[in-house]
């Protein structure tokens, strides 16, 4: 039933706040340019129209190119960042448009309809929006570069034309009927969980088309289905042009096939039901920390009262729920049940964001259940005001807090990690990674910001990938040529299937990339790498990177670098990061620094070794084992420089 009277000014205001709160919240929370994780990456693809890692992303890589070209800010990562804000407070649009249009077919199934239904109605969808667009994993992913927000507004947009589709029958439901399928089709190229819309399609045909399924409507909604898939021509379109950033190369069909299907989802071997049972706990305890279960608790009353009063809602809300939680729950392939606590706290927040469609429904219901107690309250007009008052007020009692945990509008933490490497990498060096955060900022800054295109910067993993290493190869002829043979055998080997054969042919090939750099005079550094691999030669921290040589470290062989110049906002100096990566980069410098200062010890640098102990105290987690040997140097160096001036002044 449309809305009445003058709950279409109240529908307008609900949905004007609903998106004009969370924008302002997570532009002034905003990440001022690029962070970790994918980030970096994504940045470089949807800037050179290239191809994003698997699954590709397509939708991401176009309405990434139209975000980065708006003149705003003062990089592109800033622009795609803004592009996540955008998103995500469209979703909490989109939250409070579902919530309002099912309240109101909620509301009108308890008698005639009252003068105060537009504004319970709404104000409860207005909570709706608020309480999604505040919830951790919601705002985390707002104010950085990542798949998942766009993800949100395609599923949001998708709840929304459905509600509208059960609501009325005119010659504009054909049309809407149409788009329901489209974004159907869409959803996948936004992110592999979204393909859960496809069964939630084949259950709205089941029940709310059969009587009006004619073949003309039928044909439309299956050509518009195919029209969202569409974009997936877009990855070997923009491979054959061979941009910069060009994962998995997937101009031909098997390569296509990898690239769309090679992704952090997997669709054979299930669990088994002990981890299975981990999954779907984890899930639970995720959920838990978007919102307190008292919150939850309005989410069951939503449910329970749409099973009441708004059967088709209800019916599809489960099936919804179920989709996007148990059903994707099995199709994770993260292990969520490690027995390492570290291990464990990384998996978990990997899969939290597969699990933000759920968590849109989960705030629709919110709202549902809080116009139910509204509703409850309407005997009494102080109460009812009261309550009214409460339900939009409640979302935002926690945002003081999740502000404070949240804001990255001084995130500075990857842009010096790239600027670090930068400033001590020789130029024509190469640097090798070996983890994601610490090779996409790198990523970033030479292909979107070209800077430092002197080096050559590959990552270990990647260099496993046969069109990783035909890029490679194309890209620094000169560095691969001295290393030819040991590529071919290792591709030959991969291609034979020989998994032992391979990891050998893979170390030699390293080998082979390093010493024919140190040969004809190129410096080799490793950031975040094992030492494994490189056993043979002498590794000397040059605080930013490992720098690799053939001898010792010390002495005249030190390599000079001004370690006051280098930045470390977050770590060592302004406020502590606030991400999860803040203790891996501590870590990951501390040990950089107490490596350094073992090396000025050598050399009798005192001062200097002893101020880079101070910095490594600093830097480390408070059970790093380093931890305690640089408080037990930091001791010794300063009883000795207190010697020394002693007896300094006592000297004539």
């Amino acid at each position: 039933m449309p809305a009445a009277g003058g709950s279409a000014a109240w529908r307008s205001g609900a949905l004007a706040l609903a998106f004009a709160v969370p924008f302002s919240l997570y532009l002034a929370t905003l990440a001022p340019t690029v962070t970790l994780e994918d980030s970096g990456e994504l940045i470089a693809a949807a800037t050179t129209l290239g191809v994003p890692h698997s699954p590709g992303y397509p939708l991401f890589a176009l309405a990434g190119k139209l975000f980065g070209s708006l003149p705003l800010g003062d990089d592109v990562a800033f622009r795609l960042n803004l592009m996540s804000a955008f998103c995500s407070a469209l979703a909490a649009l989109l939250v409070a448009w579902t919530t309002g249009l099912v309240l109101e077919v909620c509301t009108a199934s308890h008698g005639p309809p009252r003068a105060a239904d537009g504004v319970d109605t709404w104000v409860s969808a207005l909570a709706a929006g608020l309480w999604f667009a505040t919830a951790f994993e919601v705002w985390e992913q707002a104010i950085i570069t990542e798949v998942y927000a766009l993800n949100l507004a395609v599923v949001t947009a998708f709840f929304l034309l459905l509600a509208r589709c059960w609501r009325e029958v005119s010659p504009a439901s054909s049309a809407r009927f149409s788009a329901l399928c489209f974004l159907a089709g869409l959803a996948p190229l936004a992110h592999p969980t979204s393909f859960i819309l496809v069964p939630l399609l084949a259950l709205h045909l089941a029940r709310n088309e059969r009587g009006r399924l004619s073949p003309r409507r039928l044909s439309h909604g299956a050509a518009a289905f195919v029209a969202g898939l569409l974009p997936v021509l877009y990855l070997p379109l923009a491979s054959l042009r061979d941009p910069a950033a060009d994962w998995g190369d997937p101009e031909t069909p098997a390569r296509l096939f990898r690239t769309l299907f090679v992704s952090p989802l997997k669709w054979h071997d299930p669990p088994a039901p002990a981890d299975l049972i981990g999954r779907v706990a984890a899930g639970g305890e995720l959920l838990v920390e978007q919102w307190a279960p008292a919150i939850l608790v309005l989410a069951l009353a939503g449910l329970v009262a749409t099973h009441r009063t708004n059967r088709n809602f209800f019916v599809h809300c489960a099936a919804f729920l179920v989709l996007a939680g148990p059903v994707v729950a099995v199709a994770t392939n993260i292990d969520v049940t490690a027995a390492d606590a570290r291990v464990r706290a990384e998996n978990l927040a990997q899969v939290s964001v597969f699990y933000l469609p759920a968590y849109a429904m989960v705030a629709i219901l919110i709202g549902i259940g809080s116009g139910f107690v509204v509703r409850l309250a309407a005997r009494s007009s102080a109460a009812r005001g009261i309550v009214l008052a409460g339900v939009v007020l409640l979302p935002l009692a926690g945002v003081p807090a999740a502000f404070r945990r949240l804001d990255m509008s001084d995130y500075r933490l990857a842009q010096d990690y790239a600027e670090n490497v930068f400033a001590v990498a020789r130029p024509g060096g190469l640097v090798l990674a070996d983890w994601d955060p610490f090779y996409f900022p790198l990523v970033y800054y030479q292909v979107v910001e070209g800077r430092r295109p002197d080096l050559a910067v590959l990552d270990l993993q990647l260099l496993r990938a046969e069109w990783y290493l035909e890029r490679f190869q194309r890209d620094h002829a000169d560095l691969a040529d001295r290393a030819r043979p040991q590529i071919r055998a290792f591709l030959d080997s991969v291609r034979a299937g020989d998994v032992g054969t391979s990891r050998a042919r893979f170390l030699e090939m390293l080998q082979a990339l390093v010493e024919g750099s140190l040969r004809n005079g190129r410096e080799v550094y490793l950031t975040h790498v094992p030492r494994a691999p490189f056993a043979a030669y002498y590794h000397q921290s040059v605080v930013a990177a490992r720098r690799l040589s053939r001898e010792p470290v010390g002495g005249d062989a030190l390599v000079a670098i001004d370690e006051g110049a280098l930045r470390f906002r977050g770590l060592l100096e302004g406020p502590p990061v606030r991400d999860r990566f803040g203790p891996v980069f501590g870590d990951y410098y501390g040990e950089l620094f107490y490596e350094r200062a073992a090396t000025l010890e050598r050399s009798a640098e005192f001062p200097r070794a002893l101020e880079l102990y101070r910095r490594v105290r600093r830097l480390l987690r408070a059970d790093h084992p380093l931890r305690a040997e640089s408080d037990s140097q930091i001791a010794r160096l300063e009883r000795q420089l207190a010697r020394r001036l002693d007896a300094a002044a006592g000297s004539p």
